[in-house]
């Protein structure tokens, strides 16, 4: 699968969204509705998360797509999705997906930082400057928890990095 939007993808999801509508009519729910209860959203997740825990990036994709599908206001399925495409070197997959994660929660540094890195790797350096940036800022939101605020740190460094590379070329 090359992008979210190949058609081996789209065929993915399709199965995926088949799949889980076949369960949620089993548990008396209807396809009408493309929420899934709480509980199948955490089962999900619990998942999803598992499979990226042990480097099946491939499966944690698919996982975590069938979350988004579902439950697409929940941050920590695009945070997943685009950590296990991060994971595969699908930068711009990673990128779409962290973009989602800004928009949804943006005082959370990470997002901007994984997708700082990704358009590094896509070798688009100026776009990764802003997403360091806005990593930092989020990384100075007051009453933010210490593991959160390091990312805002991290982008810091990075900036100094992209400036040290600026300044050789």
């Amino acid at each position: 699968m090359n992008d979210l939007y190949s058609p081996e993808a789209v065929d993915r999801l399709s199965a995926i969204r088949d799949a889980l509508v076949k369960d949620i009519e089993t548990a008396g729910g209807s396809p009408r509705d493309p929420m899934l209860p709480r509980q199948a959203v955490e089962g999900l997740y619990a998942l999803a998360h598992a499979a990226y825990s042990v480097e099946d990036y491939a499966q944690a994709e698919a996982l975590f797509q069938g979350m988004v599908l579902f439950a697409s206001a929940d941050p920590r399925g695009w945070l997943g999705l685009a950590g296990a495409c991060e994971a595969q070197g699908k930068w711009a997959d990673a990128v779409r997906g962290y973009a989602v994660v800004m928009g949804l929660n943006p005082n959370d540094p990470v997002a901007p930082f994984r997708s700082g890195v990704c358009l590094m790797s896509l070798g688009l350096p100026e776009q990764a400057r802003g997403a360091f940036e806005a990593a930092r800022a989020a990384g100075r939101t007051p009453g933010l928890a210490p593991a959160l605020a390091a990312y805002g740190r991290q982008a810091g460094s990075m900036l100094k990095l992209l400036e040290t590379r600026e300044n050789k070329a």
